[in-house]
């Protein structure tokens, strides 16, 4: 096997490729790198793009404005300065939607986001199988990806043949899956919708530095304000409201990896919620958050390498730990349980009746069924995970032992 050079860019673009980038990058107007581009001329943009004109409250803005100042000067390609433009655009598009949804239907306020369960725990820590999971109740409530989609139509309409917010989404999946497999197999983009996607509206998304770029994160981090996380949390609810209230009315399952370092605005958002928290060996997740980080940020990070990307993702990991077990220490343990990842893919519906029974929950005979119909559907090893290199990203078992040793003895190596 050829060894792996942790230094070469992830993405080596061609020649022809280059020129196209310039192209691209003059054809976007160089947005976000010229300095004269505003945060009042993007609200301006989308107030067009939308024909609506209330952002709502305007505690947003300074939010906003942190976002636009950090990542201005991210190192992005020509294709990642025109998607974190756009990203940032649909975002206050969605926004205004959501503050027209409000005036229209006062009794949003009234819907009640009664007891979820939240999934939380590092990137690529069986989150995802464990929401496909608990998404198989027949009477839960789950984000889909096109629902959180502007222009949001009538209550008739949505989620039937007449929303075209849904044939488009189908299309475009269709697309993903047949243009870019290796991301899709890692994390396939018609699973069950996270909510970092209902945090980009609030400008307060620690997952929008996941597909451009963690360089700027930390700045980010100490720029924004303490309760910037509240407000996040409250647009949060908002959309949970405004999609219960269209359609649905079973106990949410929500999951992101962001929650994590969020719990105590997400707790008093949601007094009652049930919190799962995944735990797996740190070498495999920023391991294997490597691969999904490097397979989205090539075509979007400028002259991104192996080691820059592991020296990265280590960093970022291991000062989500020491955040996560401050964050933990006064939490009672009631209100969550602690699943490891082996545990989960080696007994999947086992576990899934062990969270049941620590909260205090019945399973369904509808429920059950789905679950047997799920585990008959498996084949041997589906969950065994992906095989990662650390040569590729310049890893050292050493320093991730160094990094996520108090973590480790908190969450993993207990009795």
């Amino acid at each position: 096997m050829a060894m792996v050079d942790a230094d070469t860019p992830l993405l080596n673009r061609s020649p022809l490729r280059c020129a196209f980038d310039a192209i691209l990058e003059r054809w976007t107007g160089l947005i976000l790198r010229d300095r004269s581009i505003s945060a009042e001329q993007l609200l301006d943009s989308a107030r067009k793009k939308a024909g609506l004109s209330d952002f709502g409250k305007p505690e947003f803005f300074g939010d906003l404005q942190i976002s636009i100042e950090t990542l201005r000067d991210a190192p992005l390609t020509a294709m990642g300065r025109r998607g974190l433009y756009e990203v940032i655009h649909l975002a206050l598009v969605r926004r205004l939607w959501l503050q027209y949804a409000l005036q229209r239907n006062p009794s949003l306020n009234t819907q009640v986001i009664s007891a979820p369960f939240v999934i939380i725990g590092f990137p690529r820590s069986g989150t995802t199988l464990l929401h496909n999971l608990l998404c198989l109740e027949p009477h839960c409530r789950w984000l889909r990806a096109w629902e959180i989609e502007p222009p949001f139509p009538s209550a008739e309409s949505w989620g039937t043949r007449q929303d075209r917010r849904l044939r488009e989404y189908n299309r475009r999946m269709a697309a993903i899956r047949k243009r870019n497999p290796p991301i899709h197999q890692l994390h396939p983009a018609d699973s069950p919708e996270e909510c970092w996607r209902l945090f980009l509206a609030s400008f307060h998304c620690h997952t929008l530095f996941f597909f451009f770029g963690f360089d700027r994160y930390e700045h980010w981090l100490e720029a924004s304000p303490a309760d910037a996380s509240s407000r996040a949390y409250v647009l949060h609810q908002v959309q949970l409201r405004f999609f219960q209230q269209r359609a649905g009315n079973g106990h949410w399952v929500l999951k992101s990896p962001e929650h994590t370092i969020q719990l105590p605005a997400l707790l008093a958002t949601y007094p009652d919620a049930r919190i799962v928290h995944l735990h797996r060996e740190p070498h495999q997740v920023v391991a294997s958050f490597c691969n999904l980080a490097g397979a989205i940020q090539a075509g979007l990070v400028s002259g991104i390498s192996g080691r820059r990307l592991g020296r990265q993702v280590t960093h970022l990991l291991a000062t989500w730990a020491e955040r996560i077990i401050t964050i933990r220490a006064g939490m009672p343990q009631a209100n969550i349980c602690d699943i490891a990842y082996t545990d989960l893919v080696s007994s999947p519906v086992e576990t899934v009746r062990r969270i049941y029974e620590h909260f205090g929950a019945v399973i369904s005979p509808e429920f059950s069924d789905g679950l047997a119909n799920w585990q008959r559907s498996q084949t041997p090893g589906s969950h065994r995970g992906a095989v990662h290199h650390f040569d590729r990203f310049a890893l050292e078992r050493t320093d991730i032992d160094r990094l996520f040793e108090q973590y480790r003895n908190r969450f993993l190596d207990q009795p």
